[in-house]
């Protein structure tokens, strides 16, 4: 079975190659940005949050293995808090978020189209019409930046990294049907590794329910 990880490494082992090859130009993810910020998190006890609310708040406890946002699980804010405190981390479908704190370099995209804003561990990374988000997010996830990334990190209790120090990673970046084409071969490989998961956890369960029949007599 092809996990996702490893996809990801395969991914980045060939970008090291192109990159190392000089096959496409290297830009820093600062020249390919329109947009760039972090949120932050309101008081922890007062009149900012409900139960269940209208208002995703999102933590990197919400980043998945699949590099999606898991929102069973996110808090909520109430109106004003989404409406001004964080308006300007307001979310938008498709955008690439990137752990800046804890978790250094978690990436996930928001596919969702549910309200949601993001507290100071996560940037919201937005790019212009040469990059597609897809590419980004497979890209950011892979070991080419990861490696810039632990490089920058501050060894402090929390490790950390601020926008300057995120902008300046070095990325390839191939035309976009060159894009189009990897993260679409990435994404074909992640749904094969869930169909297999899947195949697998349906035979561990009829596996299961034969030796509880032969037990039972059934």
């Amino acid at each position: 079975m092809e996990s996702l990880d490893k996809t990801i490494f395969d991914f980045g082992n060939s970008l090291q190659n192109v990159w190392s090859g000089g096959r496409y130009k290297l830009v820093r993810l600062g020249e390919i940005l329109t947009f760039l910020a972090s949120g932050s998190t309101p008081e922890a006890k007062g009149e900012d949050y409900e139960q269940n609310g209208k208002y995703h708040f999102l933590r990197l406890v919400n980043f998945n293995a699949n590099l999606n946002i898991d929102l069973e699980n996110s808090l909520f804010v109430k109106e004003h808090i989404y409406k001004n405190l964080l308006s300007r981390v307001q979310l938008r479908q498709n955008d690439i978020l990137f752990g800046i704190a804890g978790s250094i370099g978690k990436v996930a995209q928001y596919k969702s189209n549910k309200f949601a804003v993001v507290n100071q561990a996560i940037a919201i990374l937005r790019f212009n019409t040469n990059v597609t988000n897809d590419f980004m997010l497979y890209l950011l996830a892979s070991c080419l930046a990861q490696i810039q990334v632990t490089r920058l990190q501050r060894p402090i209790a929390q490790p950390n990294l601020n926008t300057a120090e995120l902008k300046s990673i070095y990325i390839p970046l191939p035309p976009l049907a060159i894009q189009n084409q990897i993260a679409n071969e990435i994404t074909k490989r992640k749904e094969k590794a869930k169909e297999l998961q899947q195949e697998a956890k349906n035979i561990l369960e009829s596996a299961k329910k034969q030796v509880e029949s032969m037990i039972l007599g059934g």
